[in-house]
């Protein structure tokens, strides 16, 4: 699966917060199994599946967030989503 699709599927726009913010879906949204742990085999698969893709998410947003800050975009671009206010 691709990373973009990814994300897609795990991180949901909530249109109500301000600013507008994307937020992490439970894991048990995509796989119920997750904390079902009555069938351990199915818990197993279901921890093996999520831990596979929060790795692939979590390397590439390291990755971007890396390539933002060599670049010197990236504390332009925070400062500009008021995470962090400017306080120079």
């Amino acid at each position: 699966m691709k990373v973009y699709m990814l994300l897609c599927r795990w991180y949901t726009k909530d249109e109500n917060a301000v600013p507008d913010a994307y937020i992490l879906q439970p894991i048990s949204t995509h796989y119920p199994d997750y904390i079902q742990k009555n069938d351990k085999e199915a818990f197993k698969k279901a921890r093996g599946n999520w831990w596979t893709e929060n790795t692939i998410m979590h390397q590439t947003m390291r990755s971007v967030a890396q390539t933002l800050s060599n670049n010197g975009d990236l504390s332009h671009r925070i400062q500009r989503s008021g995470i962090v206010e400017n306080n120079t």
